[in-house]
């Protein structure tokens, strides 16, 4: 099944149940639309059906410093600015856009064919970036981007105090991408007919205040900004080569010198 049929497919069940649910407990944004980001996210991220409904029942998020948002929106600038230059410095055929969202998820920073303009949009995105301040990492976050569209082809998550660049391949997430989805819907549908039971699970609201040392950290780790941008744009031209191929005269994966 080929990447858009296969999101489609998939979609069709995953928006039937997020629909369902935002309608359960009035989960809509300012505009009326089902917030089927926040609900996808609530079924992936946990397991036990009483701490959905908790997660979907009281929809307010954990605090967080400041300071942390400060250092993301930081990398984040300085990332898409190098990554956009390097683009342009090449010639390729491509775009570099900052906040770029979809039905299930916002991306840091995405990657697409160039020629549209700046749409601020996942579709047509080809690399995805993932911005991290801290150590996590996020399967259910993952699984909603490769969702979103079918014509992301990578998705970066730079984990900037770990000075670590993960790269997730579409070809290899795909089977997981099911299951987790499928696994998913399951629970959803299990909410919708009643199955659900309280549970005793602390779900309270989490408090993080950064620290000295991570902020030591964060700050050491954005030495391997210019690194990590080259690897995006090897990405990048990578998985445009076959647009590219129609153009002699744009430059090819190999050319790129990282």
């Amino acid at each position: 099944m080929k990447n858009s049929s296969f999101n489609a497919y998939l979609k069709t069940f995953v928006d039937d149940v997020c629909n369902r649910l935002a309608a359960k407990f009035d989960l809509y944004d300012e505009r009326g639309k089902p917030r089927r980001a926040f609900i996808l996210n609530a079924l992936l991220r946990y397991g036990c059906l009483g701490c959905i409904v908790k997660a979907l029942a009281n929809p307010v998020g954990d605090w967080v410093d400041a300071v942390y948002r400060e250092n993301h929106r930081l990398a984040v600038g300085l990332l898409h600015d190098r990554v956009k230059a390097g683009l342009e410095a090449l010639g390729v055929n491509a775009i570099s856009e900052e906040e770029a969202g979809g039905s299930y998820a916002r991306a840091d920073i995405c990657v697409k064919l160039g020629g549209n303009g700046v749409s601020l949009s996942l579709n047509g995105a080809k690399v995805v970036v993932e911005v991290k301040t801290g150590v996590g990492l996020s399967y259910a976050q993952l699984f909603r981007y490769f969702l979103d569209t079918s014509e992301t082809v990578y998705v970066a998550v730079w984990r900037v105090p770990l000075k670590q660049l993960i790269i997730f391949d579409r070809k290899r997430m795909e089977g997981l991408l099911w299951l987790a989805l499928e696994a998913a819907c399951r629970k959803a549908n299990a909410i919708l007919t009643g199955k659900a039971h309280a549970c005793t699970h602390d779900f309270g609201l989490k408090h993080a205040v950064a620290s000295q040392q991570e902020i030591d950290n964060f700050l050491e780790g954005l030495s391997l900004l210019p690194a990590v941008a080259d690897a995006i744009i090897n990405l990048a031209v990578e998985a445009l080569s076959t647009q590219q191929a129609k153009s002699s005269n744009k430059p090819k994966l190999e050319d790129i010198k990282t």
